[in-house]
């Protein structure tokens, strides 16, 4: 996939683009590499869905600095040699130059490189580890996740890497793309223009917390961690009614389940990192 785009960013416009319909099931910034004019307009051949991943990065790092206030040095591994590489490190360097935060890389290029980079970037401070988007470290997430752990350092990634035991994974719900993309196969394949269809962005995203790996860390509940599980039903009162009661325990960090829980808490007076949580027998939230 990384090959494919970069040719295409560089030839497609002379090669593919004037013959064959394209659609990308899940891409970056079609509009930075100039494969179309903008999302509802496109003016060429190229449609489908993006996938906000360097809106990811930027999320990725409030979820850091939500979860640890005091934070000072954000280690990022990343491949180098990966298209997106360069753009990446200036979207950190905006999210973080206004806090005082300083981003430490752990760079790999092979899988062999993974442990000497992230023990490196341990030794200069790192104090979380953030996942960049490249195919071959999401193949590598479990020994990724093992390196980090073994040296107490906790890990952010992506939303399909929660199977990997990451303290906090967030992200889009790529299914949802893969299903909008068919949906544009099947108008091209029954006679419309790509110019014609918009690209589409997602609309669903993740975010997960393990307890496991919470309390690996030091995370316990009733000392310095509290979880309690709420379900008011579908009554707005009783969802407002529990989520005054959760936010008079002043929490930092509130995961809610749907959208209900999510708007009784925003419509409160004080305001409180709020995250919508993926619900699995491993996980609990605290509304």
């Amino acid at each position: 996939e990384d090959g494919i785009r970069d040719h295409c960013v560089t030839g497609v416009q002379t090669c593919a683009l004037p013959i064959s319909p394209i659609v990308s099931a899940s891409s970056g910034d079609l509009v930075r590499a100039g494969l179309a004019k903008s999302l509802p307009r496109l003016g060429g051949m190229v449609t489908g869905t993006v996938n906000f991943a360097g809106e990811m990065i930027s999320k990725h790092i409030e979820l850091v600095m939500d979860i640890f206030p005091g934070i000072k040095r954000i280690g990022f591994l990343e491949d180098p040699n990966n298209w997106g590489a360069s753009n990446a490190r200036e979207i950190i360097r905006v999210a973080i130059s206004p806090r005082k935060i300083e981003a430490v890389y752990a760079q790999a290029i092979t899988p062999a490189e993974i442990l000497p980079a992230i023990q490196r970037a341990a030794k200069e401070g790192m104090q979380a580890l953030i996942l960049l988007p490249t195919n071959w470290i999401r193949v590598e997430r479990k020994r990724i996740v093992a390196t980090a752990m073994a040296l107490r350092v906790p890990v952010i990634a992506g939303a399909n890497y929660g199977d990997a035991d990451v303290l906090i994974s967030h992200g889009i719900d790529y299914s949802e793309l893969y299903a909008r993309a068919a949906a544009h196969v099947d108008k091209i394949l029954r006679g419309a223009k790509p110019a014609d269809i918009p690209i589409e962005q997602p609309t669903r995203f993740h975010t997960v917390v393990n307890l496991k790996t919470a309390k690996a860390l030091g995370w316990m509940e009733g000392r310095n961690v509290v979880y309690e599980h709420a379900w008011p039903g579908e009554d707005f009162e009783r969802i407002t009614a529990e989520a005054i009661r959760v936010l008079a325990w002043r929490p930092d960090v509130v995961l809610v389940a749907n959208t209900r829980p999510l708007r009784a808490m925003m419509r409160q007076t004080r305001p409180y990192p709020s995250y919508s949580a993926a619900l699995a027998r491993q996980w609990k939230t605290v509304l």
